[in-house]
């Protein structure tokens, strides 16, 4: 199911993820970016290859993905039953009868938030002058 999941996370545009808007504190609208969400996802699960964990970066992404829809817990159960072949052809097993846009994404985005939240703050601590790394625990020194 690796295999599928990395093959499905490279097709750029598939959840419609391409115009998102940039909202600021004020709650306007600011101008347009590209969301990179399905390849950091694709990247996280590349990197985590070989390591162990409660629940693995694959299945935490089809235990989510299997939540946006009940037609997709469908497919991902028929997926889960074919040869890796191409990524065509993953992807069409697992929006069979679906349009990628017409699913709610919300439950993977929130587990991608999650991964990236949890990256971005060791990487803080990591570079911060006030913490340092003690046997895998973070320090944290006197501050200025």
């Amino acid at each position: 199911m690796e295999r599928h999941a990395l093959a499905i996370l490279e097709q750029n545009d598939l959840c419609n993820w391409l115009d998102t808007k940039q909202i600021q504190a004020s709650g306007k609208q600011d101008g347009k970016f590209q969301v990179v969400t399905p390849k950091l996802l694709y990247f996280l699960i590349v990197e985590s290859q070989g390591f162990s964990g409660e629940v693995p970066v694959p299945d935490h992404f089809w235990k989510q993905l299997r939540t946006c829809d009940e037609k997709l817990k469908e497919n991902i159960e028929s997926l889960k039953q074919e040869n890796f072949v191409s990524a065509q052809k993953s992807f069409d097993v697992l929006f069979h009868g679906l349009h990628p846009t017409n699913v709610n994404f919300k439950p993977v985005l929130d587990m991608a938030v999650e991964y990236f939240t949890h990256l971005g703050v060791a990487f803080v601590l990591l570079l911060s002058p006030y913490y340092y790394v003690q046997q895998g625990c973070y320090i944290q020194l006197q501050g200025p």
